[in-house]
């Protein structure tokens, strides 16, 4: 049987065990494999800026300048409206969490409700 190593190498000096690390800057993720005096730098840096950052919740939404990661009330309406809708047809559907994609193409079949577009 073959045997495969994966050998992580630092992203900034050749030849050094890296060790990965992520870290985000203008909401575009970064991977940089570091070697642990980089690790170290890294972290004290950042660190160094993050004593005056805000924390943020880090999950899938829609970004708004009031810091509202939430979806539009608009779509969360809609999306009410498609579980009531379901639930009445005697769909299984959960009371919150993602719409199926078929309960969703029904919904708007026999409404015409259309999700509404936010921009």
């Amino acid at each position: 049987m073959q045997r495969i190593s994966i050998i992580i190498e630092c992203g900034l000096r050749d030849g050094l065990e890296g060790t990965p690390t992520s870290f985000s800057l203008d909401n575009t993720p970064y991977d940089i494999d570091l070697c642990s005096s980089d690790m170290i730098r890294f972290h004290e840096t950042v660190s160094n800026w993050a004593r005056h950052a805000r924390k943020v919740k880090s999950h899938p939404g829609r970004y708004t300048p009031s810091g509202d990661l939430r979806r539009p009330q608009v779509i969360r309406n809609w999306g009410q409206r498609v579980r009531t809708w379901a639930k009445e047809q005697g769909y299984d559907i959960t009371p919150n969490g993602r719409i199926g994609s078929r309960i969703k193409a029904d919904y708007v079949q026999a409404t015409g409700d259309r999700r509404p577009v936010v921009r």
